[in-house]
């Protein structure tokens, strides 16, 4: 398998793109059961949590993007190439400020028919997937001291001294 650039790969995709700076804790996108989609999201820096409400009110963070790359293709994917539509609605929330990029769907599609970036594209599904196995595992799995420093090891940046920073962005629930 030949493993390509992700960075040279994104970089084309910013290009195509319109780039937002967003402030912390602003929605970029809703996703909803059978609405169609327009745009594909792609990070460029920052945090972003995938999270729906449940009917009692109640948020489910089901996964934090950290790393440079697409936010919202598996609903788009599912839905073209499965026809599968489940029933939810998520929101895509910066947790930090951050750099996004939105193209549109066409735009998106038309590239994806490279060899090279629907490699990447399956990269992409593939970590995700994992991270979400590895959630589910970690939560029933480990203690909640274990699953906090996992958290912060994942997310956290460190300073000149090489310590972990958090930044002061989620809240007790989370």
């Amino acid at each position: 398998m030949i493993r390509i650039s992700k960075e040279k790969i994104l970089q084309e995709f910013y290009a195509l793109g319109t780039r937002f700076e967003v402030p912390k804790n602003a929605l970029i996108n809703t996703t909803v059961c059978q609405e169609k989609i327009t745009h594909v999201y792609l990070l460029e820096s920052g945090i972003v949590s995938l999270s729906s409400i449940t009917p009692q009110g109640q948020t489910i963070i089901y996964q934090y993007f950290s790393q440079p790359g697409f936010l919202n293709i598996v609903p788009l994917l599912t839905r073209f190439y499965l026809g599968y539509e489940n029933d939810m609605t998520v929101d895509l929330t910066a947790k930090t400020a951050c750099v996004i990029y939105r193209l549109t769907v066409e735009t998106f599609m038309a590239k994806l028919a490279e060899p090279l970036v629907k490699d990447l594209i399956i990269q992409t599904v593939l970590a995700d997937y994992v991270t979400v196995m590895e959630k589910i595992r970690d939560s029933g799995e480990d203690s909640t001291k274990v699953n906090l420093y996992r958290f912060i090891t994942q997310h956290a940046s460190q300073d000149e001294t090489g310590a972990y920073v958090l930044d002061d962005f989620f809240t007790y629930t989370e």
